[in-house]
């Protein structure tokens, strides 16, 4: 898997300078990751504060009135992710659409995508800056392949590779989720927590 990042030149409120890390994987559903990406927005609830926004247009995000990610400090926090097209629009009649129906691993692998455009966003250094990751998923029998995932973006190996990802390397937990998500499409659900670069 090849990763790439973009780099958004332009200064926040907050003094964060985003950045986008995308991983590229081809799909049954419409080619890489790239061209079903959105764009979050940043905000402080006030200049003064030590909390910073990350908020994206998830259906979720907006009916439930969460954000994707939080940091306050040097410790950033990324809400429950799903594996869910970001720019189809939704609402409380048609749901949003799940992205590789029946296939754990390329929606574990979306759902960890845009958790680290959030942790890029919110000042961290994408996978270098991950220290937690929560897996939630659906069905036992998905265990592996979400594991697989995880260990293509996070695994400790990377660090063995090349000297330069030294820095990968993350505490995990992998659950069981009895009776599944809020769409019965949704075969996992990740949590990431992160530092932000100094």
């Amino acid at each position: 898997m090849s990763h790439r990042c973009i780099y958004n030149r332009v200064q926040l409120i907050s003094g964060i300078r985003p950045a986008l890390c995308i991983s590229n994987i081809n799909s049954q559903q419409g080619g890489n990751m790239e061209s079903q990406q959105a764009s979050g927005t940043v905000s402080k609830p006030s200049p003064t504060s030590q909390k910073t926004f990350y908020k994206t247009p998830s259906h979720f995000e907006q009916i439930i009135g969460y954000y994707r990610g939080v940091r306050h400090g040097q410790r950033i926090f990324i809400s429950g992710t799903t594996a869910v097209n970001p720019n189809k629009a939704s609402s409380a009649a048609e749901p949003p659409q799940v992205l590789f129906p029946g296939d754990a691993k390329k929606q574990t692998i979306a759902a960890f995508e845009e958790c680290l455009r959030a942790v890029t966003s919110l000042g961290g250094n994408g996978v270098q800056s991950v220290v937690r990751v929560r897996m939630f998923v659906g069905r036992h029998e998905d265990c592996g392949a979400v594991g697989e995932a995880f260990t293509e973006i996070f695994g400790d190996q990377k660090s063995n590779a090349n000297n330069t990802n030294a820095e990968i390397g993350t505490a995990a937990t992998m659950l069981v989720v009895q009776n599944g998500f809020i769409n019965r499409d949704m075969m996992v659900e990740v949590e990431v927590d992160a530092m932000a670069a100094e």
